[in-house]
């Protein structure tokens, strides 16, 4: 534990509270065009009781329960099988997750604690927005052969990697794009890609 002065006092005791969530959901999932098109979205809300944050000391990591943390938001997804081979896919998370408003002991006491900022604030790792979408099409030749091309991205929008919640530690938004070419066997019992 944070001593309160410069350095860490040592704890024997390093177990804490097990964490839960009330999860609730209430969705639709829909097919369309004779089922080559799924459309599905989901409207969710979870509260945490308990927690588990992992702070890292400098030194050590040591295990916080956070009373609360509330998450809620809308999940999408577009699957959509276009023409024969071509497959087309889609997703949009938004997510408000964020730490409750009271938390105990002087670690989250402004000015002076460690962990100030958490209370009310979005949880670290947690971005507002994630998308994803792809695109894959399979060409069969050669009588039992089977070309796949695949291309990808996923989006994610600004997010905080420190369990601190240090200005210094905000990692942008940013997007990912990944390309695959494969080729293999139309009974897909083998296939290689790069």
């Amino acid at each position: 534990l944070s001593s309160g002065t410069s350095g860490i006092m040592p704890v024997n005791d390093t177990s804490f509270p097990a964490e839960f969530v009330d999860s609730y959901e209430l969705g639709t999932k829909t097919t369309w065009a004779d089922g080559n098109l799924l459309l599905n979205a989901t409207l969710f809300h979870q509260t945490y009781e308990d927690f588990q944050l992992n702070s890292f000391l400098g030194t050590s990591f040591v295990v916080r329960s956070i009373p609360e943390v509330v998450s809620k938001g809308i999940d999408t997804e577009v699957l959509w099988q276009a023409t024969r081979g071509l497959m087309v896919q889609g997703g949009v998370t938004y997510a408000d997750t964020r730490y409750g408003d009271s938390i105990p002991g002087g670690d989250f006491v402004a000015p002076t604690g460690a962990l100030y900022k958490l209370p009310g604030s979005r949880v670290s790792f947690a971005p507002y927005w994630s998308t994803s979408a792809s695109v894959t099409y399979d060409y069969p030749f050669a009588g039992d052969l089977l070309a796949r091309f695949n291309l990808g991205a996923k989006y994610m929008s600004e997010y905080n990697t420190g369990s601190d919640l240090d200005v210094e530690k905000v990692q942008e938004g940013f997007t990912v794009v990944n390309a695959r070419i494969g080729i293999g066997k139309q009974n897909r019992n083998w296939m290689v890609e790069l």
